[in-house]
C-alpha cells in the first residue's frame, strides 16, 4: 500500500523535526526534551525550573532504559535501538536530503548533502517535491 500526503515546506520541516524528535527520544535521547524546551519557552531563565526538568528527565530516562547511563543512547545500527525510530530516521533524511536538494544556498558539507543509508528493515520511502511557480 502506498500513501502519499501533500504538506507545504512549513508543514514539512515541522514532520522531520517531529520524527527527529521522536527518533531520538525512542534510542534513549531523553535529553532532547530539554534542548527543545529551551528554545520553545522562557523557562531555562529560572535556573530551579531547568533543574527540576532536567531531574525529571533522567529519572524517566533511567527508569525506561536502565542500562543506559549519563548521556549514553542507543545509536541508530545499534541492534537494540527500536525499530520505530530507525524507520523515522530512515524517513528524516530521506526528506532533508530532497529538501536539501532544492536549497539555493546549500552547502556540500552537511549531513543533509548525504544519501540516505537504511537503518532500518522497511525499505526507503520516496519524497516527491513539486515546486509550483508562482506567477
Amino acid at each position: 500500500m502506498e500513501i502519499n500526503i501533500k504538506v507545504n515546506e512549513t508543514q514539512a520541516g515541522i514532520i522531520k523535526q517531529a520524527l527527529d524528535f521522536y527518533s531520538r527520544f525512542l534510542m534513549g535521547q531523553f535529553e532532547r526534551i530539554d534542548d527543545l524546551m529551551m528554545w520553545k519557552s522562557n523557562y531555562s531563565k529560572d535556573q530551579q525550573k531547568s533543574e527540576r526538568l532536567n531531574a525529571l528527565i533522567s529519572e524517566m530516562r533511567d527508569i525506561i532504559y536502565p542500562e543506559l547511563n549519563g548521556y549514553a543512547h542507543w545509536g541508530i545500527f545499534n541492534p537494540k535501538c527500536p525499530e520505530e525510530s530507525k524507520v523515522a530516521y530512515d524517513v528524516i533524511q530521506v526528506l532533508r536530503h530532497e529538501l536539501w536538494k532544492l536549497d539555493p544556498d546549500k552547502r556540500y558539507s552537511t549531513v543533509d548533502a548525504g544519501r540516505p543509508i537504511q537503518s532500518s528493515e522497511e525499505e526507503l520511502c520516496r519524497v516527491d517535491i513539486v515546486v509550483e511557480d508562482v506567477i
